[in-house]
């Protein structure tokens, strides 16, 4: 699955909205850089916490005849986790996002992921590999598509230049290792603010292509706004 901007055009003022939090590289993975914990978060009937210097999530069962945690391997160096969206309790899953480890000498460098660990042990977790070494993730309200980007004051890759106006859309629930659909935002250098998600929206047939439902990410920049198409079969640049 492939993605593309459909158009990016000015706004008049600012539009700044919060996110949430997502920690800054450790500091034996990218030096000079402060770590922060990653929250826990509730998932169904249950509990999860990441720890980065295991590079593991632990998710506890609070009502269980034991609290004994289930370990589940994540990406060195998770920046973000929170529960699925749209997802019912008996079905939550958890999404951490980890940046890797930046090539550089003494650390063997390891690929950014996206791994998404369900609840219920009975399911096995599964990662997507990343193109980038985002640092935040937007959900659409029903779970399936997740766009991954950089927000303001992202330190991204301290060992190479990196590109704070790209974007990954991901389909949740596409198989691994489905690699997301990399784009980049004419922004102007600013990063993205937000991101929020339209509803459905029919799409007539014409000519040889059949009617479908457009589903549309808001990306929100300063001074601008991009609609990326989350379901198209062909990338396309966007108009000048």
């Amino acid at each position: 699955m492939t993605s593309r901007v459909l158009m990016s055009v000015p706004l008049l003022g600012v539009l700044s909205l919060s996110l949430s939090a997502a920690c800054n590289p450790e500091a034996d993975v990218f030096p000079g850089a402060a770590a922060r914990a990653v929250a826990p978060v509730p998932l169904g009937s249950t509990v999860a916490y990441v720890d980065a210097q295991r590079a593991s999530a632990f998710v506890i069962d609070p009502a269980g005849a034991s609290l004994q945690a289930r370990r589940v391997p994540v990406g060195k160096h998770p920046v973000a986790a929170l529960p699925r969206a749209g997802r019912a309790p008996q079905d939550a899953e958890l999404l951490v996002l980890s940046q890797g480890v930046a090539p550089q000498p003494g650390h063997k460098p390891e690929h950014p992921v996206l791994t998404v660990i369900p609840a219920a042990a009975t399911r096995p977790s599964r990662q997507f590999p990343l193109s980038s070494r985002f640092d935040s993730i937007a959900q659409s309200g029903d779970g399936r598509f997740a766009v991954l980007h950089f927000i303001r004051g992202s330190s991204g890759d301290s060992s190479l230049l990196f590109n704070p106006n790209e974007v990954a859309v991901l389909d949740l629930d596409a198989p691994p290792p489905a690699a997301p659909a990399s784009r980049s935002l004419r922004s102007f250098g600013a990063v993205p603010q937000a991101v929020v998600f339209s509803p459905p929206l029919p799409l007539r047939a014409e000519g040889a292509q059949a009617a479908r439902m457009l589903r549309l990410a808001v990306v929100l920049s300063d001074n601008t706004l991009t609609l990326l198409d989350l379901r198209t079969t062909a990338p396309r640049s966007p108009s000048p």
